[in-house]
Order: structure tokens, then C-alpha cells, then sequence
């Protein structure tokens, strides 16, 4: 894959990852941190809905376990503090409609602006 990093960098800082942080979590390696954002896109964000939206509970939260991980190792806070929060709602039968609305919200805002930026690159 082509070192998409400085069209994708920009997009990323403004969604609040700290690409530095991501970076160096990557072995400070950003081609190879460009193909995990090039794979949370189109693997592990193309599953939030149905993830999300799963009436099984343990597919929410082993999803929410999945996001959690992977945006802290790709250096996004908010959508992960979110994932947490979601995670040990479900682990401890407490209301979680709303955490799971937001993250869903918080998921699809970082999808559209990933979205922008592949298809910006495969032109």
C-alpha cells in the first residue's frame, strides 16, 4: 500500500487521534500504521452496525472490547473512552442505549472522514 500518510495524517488530527502516539505504538512505522487505519476502516469499522446493533449482547461487547484495543493502539481517545464505558456496561447488565448511540455516532463521523480520504486515494 502506498504511504497514504500525508493525506490521511491531517483527517486523523482533526478526528483527535494523536497520530504520533500511533505512530509509536506502530514501532514508528507510518506506512505500516496508514495500513491499520486502512484496516480499521474497512474491517473493523465496516462491522459497527451490525456489531452494534447485534441482540446479542456478547457481540456488542466483544465488540466494544475489539474498538477499545484497536483506536488506543491507533491513538484515539474519545470513541475508546466510549468502547470502555460500553464494554463494562454490558459486563455489568447496565443500561447502555445511550453509550452505544454514541459511540455509534462517534464510529460513523470517523467511517465518513476515513471513507473521504480511501476514495480520495484509489482516484
Amino acid at each position: 500500500m502506498m504511504n497514504s500518510g500525508a493525506e490521511l495524517f491531517p483527517v486523523l488530527s482533526s478526528l483527535d487521534f494523536d497520530v504520533g502516539i500511533g505512530v509509536e505504538l506502530c514501532g514508528n512505522d507510518a506506512e505500516f500504521y496508514c495500513e491499520l487505519i486502512r484496516e480499521l476502516y474497512t474491517d473493523v469499522l465496516a462491522r459497527r452496525h451490525a456489531a452494534l446493533q447485534s441482540n446479542v449482547l456478547q457481540v456488542r461487547r466483544d465488540y466494544a472490547h475489539l474498538l477499545k484495543g484497536t483506536l488506543q493502539v491507533l491513538g484515539e481517545r474519545k470513541a475508546s473512552a466510549k468502547a470502555r464505558d460500553l464494554e463494562q456496561a454490558l459486563r455489568g447488565g447496565l443500561p447502555h442505549d445511550e453509550l452505544t448511540m454514541g459511540l455509534a455516532a462517534d464510529l460513523d463521523r470517523i467511517a465518513g472522514a476515513l471513507r473521504n480520504v480511501f476514495d480520495g486515494l484509489a482516484r
